[in-house]
């Protein structure tokens, strides 16, 4: 009876040193027991603090890589994002290849009866063309403009015209061809050479945009969009 007594005094005396050396552990498994009453496991709270940690990192890198246009080591790339960006901006509609006051008012049905009286008159056909590209009807546009080129090729309106149906259309091959051929007629029209800039860079020659939009940017120099053309192009260029 009285080593039962003895072996339970002993254990009430360990009782607070085995308090103290719990301690610790709980202390160290606090915050994950803090999670795990909260409903986060604490493996998936490292996981998730681990990720932050990436993308913000990601976040700085492509900051820093923005401000000096320079590939920064384990950053993304820039120039896909800025091509995909460039490609979208340079898909607005370009600049009009005719002013409103040379807007015919005339309906199609005054004009396709003209054309029917007086064939051979090419102004009916360039007013039914200018009036498909007032409406939006570019498909139309461009195939009154091919055949106004097939006959009078030298006709540099007719070229821009016809360029700018395509551009319309996304062909942006022929409108590089044909805002060329009209620039190559007469080279006194500067939105002319902006819009041959817009349909190279939407075929991601940059070399040949800059040259393009610097050409527009000479003969207006205070354009501003001409400005924003030529810089867009040119650090394309560089990359």
């Amino acid at each position: 009876m009285l080593c039962i007594l003895g072996v339970i005094v002993l254990i009430l005396r360990r009782l607070p040193e085995a308090q103290n050396l719990s301690k610790p552990r709980e202390e160290k498994n606090s915050l994950a027991n803090k999670l795990e009453e909260k409903g986060i496991q604490a493996e998936k709270f490292n996981r998730l603090l681990a990720k932050l940690k990436f993308w913000l990192h990601k976040i700085w890198s492509l900051a820093l890589e923005a401000k000096d246009l320079k590939p920064a080591p384990g950053a993304y790339n820039l120039k896909k994002l800025f091509q995909t960006k460039t490609k979208n901006q340079a898909a607005k509609t370009p600049e009009p290849v005719f002013s409103p006051a040379e807007q015919n008012q005339e309906p199609e049905e005054v004009l396709l009866e003209r054309i029917k009286q007086d064939p051979k008159n090419r102004k009916h056909y360039d007013d039914l063309g200018k009036l498909y590209l007032a409406k939006q009807l570019y498909t139309d546009a461009k195939d009154i403009y091919l055949y106004l080129v097939g006959h009078e090729v030298s006709n540099s309106t007719y070229h821009a015209r016809l360029a700018q149906a395509a551009f319309l259309l996304k062909d942006f091959p022929l409108a590089e061809n044909h805002f060329s051929k009209s620039l190559a007629l007469d080279k006194m029209h500067p939105n002319r050479y902006y819009n041959l800039g817009l349909s190279q860079e939407c075929q991601e020659k940059w070399k040949d945009a800059a040259g393009s939009f610097y050409r527009a940017l000479e003969m207006e120099p205070q354009n501003e969009k001409y400005k924003l053309g030529f810089d867009r192009a040119k650090t394309m260029a560089q990359q």
